[in-house]
C-alpha cells in the first residue's frame, strides 16, 4: 500500500491524512455520544481536539434552547445566498441601505465578541452572540437586495455576507445541524 503513495504529490498525501485525521475524530466524537450531524459539524476541530469537543458540548446544549432554530435560520439565509461567493472583502462605507449598516455594526461587535469568547474556549458565549444577529439580518434582507444588478454593489454584499457566514462557521459546520433533533 505504501508504493501506492509514491505517485501521489505532498497535497494529495497531505490531503489524505487530513481525510484521515477527520475520520478518526468523527468517530471518537461518536463514541463519545455526540449524534452524526453535531459530529460531523464539528471534525474541522481535529488538530485541537479538545476544543472540538467543547463545541460539541455546547451544541448539544444549545439545541435544546428555544433560540437554537434562530441560530439556524439566521445561519441558513446568511449561507445560501453566500456560498457560491468566494470572496469576503467587502467595503462598509459603500452600503447604501440603512439595513445594510445596522447588519455591519452588529457584525463588527459580534466578531470581536465571538473571537473573545472562542479565546475563552465559550462555545455557549458564541453561539448566544451569533444568535444575536438574527433580528438584523432578517432586517437586511427585508430591506435589501443582495443581486443587485450593478456588479460592484451586488459583490460587495455579497463579500459581507460570506464574511458573516464564516463567523458562523467558526464554531463548526452549521449547515449540517439542520437536520438535528431538538430534545
Amino acid at each position: 500500500r505504501a508504493l501506492n503513495n509514491l505517485d501521489k504529490t505532498s497535497k494529495e498525501i497531505l490531503d489524505s491524512l487530513k481525510d484521515f485525521f477527520s475520520g478518526r475524530y468523527e468517530a471518537f466524537l461518536l463514541e463519545r455520544g455526540f449524534s452524526m450531524n453535531i459530529a460531523r459539524s464539528v471534525k474541522m476541530w481535529w488538530r485541537f481536539p479538545y476544543l472540538g469537543v467543547r463545541a460539541a458540548e455546547a451544541i448539544s446544549e444549545y439545541v435544546k434552547n428555544e433560540d437554537f432554530n434562530d441560530l439556524l435560520i439566521a445561519y441558513q439565509r446568511v449561507h445560501n445566498i453566500s456560498r457560491g461567493h468566494s470572496g469576503n472583502s467587502f467595503d462598509g462605507s459603500k452600503f447604501i441601505e440603512q439595513a445594510e449598516r445596522d447588519l455591519l455594526n452588529n457584525y463588527l461587535k459580534c466578531f470581536d465578541d465571538v473571537m473573545e469568547a472562542l479565546e475563552r474556549d465559550d462555545f455557549e458565549k458564541s453561539l448566544q452572540l451569533l444568535t444575536s444577529l438574527k433580528p438584523h439580518i432578517d432586517r437586511y434582507f427585508d430591506d435589501v437586495f443582495v443581486m443587485s444588478e450593478q456588479e460592484d454593489i451586488r459583490l460587495n454584499r455579497l463579500g459581507f455576507l460570506k464574511s458573516v457566514d464564516q463567523l458562523f462557521l467558526k464554531i463548526g459546520d452549521l449547515s449540517l445541524l439542520l437536520e438535528e433533533e431538538r430534545v
